[in-house]
């Protein structure tokens, strides 16, 4: 590849749904419950998707399928604000909707596995990189590092 990928964060991933979905859809106790919903995912593989929880120290795997698959996590968003089903995502892409209170975080004492994902800056390789590179990628590190708030209103 031409690209060289810097990463800058590792942002919270979190099991959403929104208020309206949540109204009418089964109980939701334990990660195994996710087997009655209708569950939005990443088309990565064809078929379904397995989506983890971490138990303490066990690894709870569940089956994620429902009604809509797709390669694109905002679109997900979108879908899971609109009531369609529950959401598993990086804070990134859900966190203004958890902000505005569009989507609400759920079963907070199972959190995903890996409990991160990671965001990388990606740049043209050269052999010395540019200081503007450099300077931005700083930038993104302070501003968006270990601490950040995704699910901060833009305004705070």
């Amino acid at each position: 590849s031409t690209l060289r990928s810097t990463k800058f964060a590792d942002v919270p991933r979190r099991l959403c749904a929104s208020p309206h979905y949540l109204a009418t859809a089964p109980p939701l106790r334990q990660p195994r419950d996710i087997a009655n919903h209708n569950c939005l995912t990443l088309r990565r593989n064809p078929g379904y998707s397995v989506w983890r929880f971490s138990d303490g120290e066990e690894v709870v795997e569940v089956r994620a399928s429902g009604k809509l698959t797709a390669n694109s996590g905002n679109m997900l968003a979108t879908a899971a604000r609109h009531g369609r089903g529950l959401i598993l995502a990086p804070d990134w892409i859900l966190g203004p909707a958890i902000a505005s209170g569009e989507l609400v975080i759920l079963l907070p004492k199972y959190s995903p596995y890996p409990g991160t994902s990671p965001l990388h800056a990606v740049h043209p390789f050269q052999r010395f990189v540019p200081p503007k590179v450099k300077v931005f990628i700083s930038f993104l590190r302070s501003h968006f590092g270990e601490g950040y708030d995704w699910a901060a209103r833009p305004s705070s």
